[in-house]
């Protein structure tokens, strides 16, 4: 087990690079930070903006990192030579500028599409929004009845599924941001929420300490998965399917037997509450943000 040290406030998020040669961490204090997975070491020095780090994510067939901050601004940086360059005249500045005259509001989530070519991003003021790589395009602004705190792609791209503030799974076309169908019955707010590798299951994380598994083609809830006794603010399937791994307030990271629907293991690392983890790309290690300022990374199997 590894212990990352170095953010000075608490750490909102973390994603793996897809080549699994990185692991990239925003925090509360302002920074973006690289680390080498398998040492624990910094990959470069921080990168310093100009609020704190909501959300973070790879695209997933490529290296480019998108990171959201708390004054709206979206980032992307690049590879190159061993370090992450900021793009300052990227695709997302110059789509950002065509949406709004105004300040945007905060970033709350974002998620690539499979493919690279869209990214969403939900905002504090209820706004989602889908924007098109390639030809700078914005593809749809929604105002959404409710506030969404979590997004994710389906694997076929089509859907987005987001988690709402009354912990209804809402359901969008993933290019036009209509609301296509809705997975409901939670009892509390929904904060996260994924897709399994094959797409059979949508899961969920909610205020109240549950994670429900949903069934995609009837949206039916399936199961109710309980051990966390907070809110639950992350989740991820392993490349395989095979578990789920879930991080709460209550300071415990637990993993789950999808097929069996029960708890695997349950690990209490940090001193705060567990705010985002991730599996590697080879499903072998995973990684655990905190509110504590550090992370931690471990041996799944």
């Amino acid at each position: 087990m590894l212990v990352l040290q170095g953010h000075t406030d608490s750490v909102r998020c973390l994603a793996y690079a897809p080549d699994g040669h990185a692991l990239a961490s925003g925090s509360d204090d302002g920074t973006l930070r690289f680390w080498h997975p398998s040492s624990g070491t910094p990959l470069d020095q921080p990168v310093k903006l100009s609020n704190w780090v909501e959300a973070l994510a790879f695209a997933p067939r490529g290296a480019d990192l998108t990171v959201g901050l708390a004054d709206g601004g979206l980032h992307c940086f690049k590879p190159q030579g061993g370090k992450w360059l900021q793009q300052q005249s990227s695709w997302l500045q110059k789509a950002l500028s065509k949406l709004t005259s105004t300040k945007p509001a905060a970033v709350r989530a974002l998620t690539y599409s499979p493919d690279d070519r869209r990214l969403a991003v939900a905002r504090w003021d209820k706004r989602l929004q889908v924007l098109n790589a390639p030809n700078l395009s914005i593809l749809s602004d929604t105002d959404c009845p409710l506030q969404i705190a979590g997004l994710a792609f389906s694997p076929d791209g089509r859907t987005l599924a987001g988690a709402a503030s009354n912990g209804i799974i809402q359901l969008f076309h993933g290019v036009t941001g209509q609301v296509q169908g809705e997975c409901r019955g939670a009892s509390a707010g929904a904060l996260c929420v994924a897709y399994s590798p094959d797409a059979s299951l949508l899961a969920s994380g909610h205020a109240d300490g549950s994670v429900l598994l949903w069934d995609v083609a009837t949206s039916k809830q399936l199961a109710a998965l309980n051990g966390h006794r907070w809110t639950v603010f992350s989740l991820a399937f392993s490349p395989g399917g095979e578990t789920l791994l879930t991080g709460s307030a209550d300071g415990t990271v637990r993993l789950w037997n999808v097929a069996r629907q029960s708890e695997q293991a349950a690990f209490q690392w940090h001193s705060l509450g567990v705010t985002s983890v991730a599996f590697a790309p080879d499903g072998m290690t995973a990684a655990a943000a905190s509110s504590d300022c550090t992370i931690v990374v471990w041996d799944v199997l």
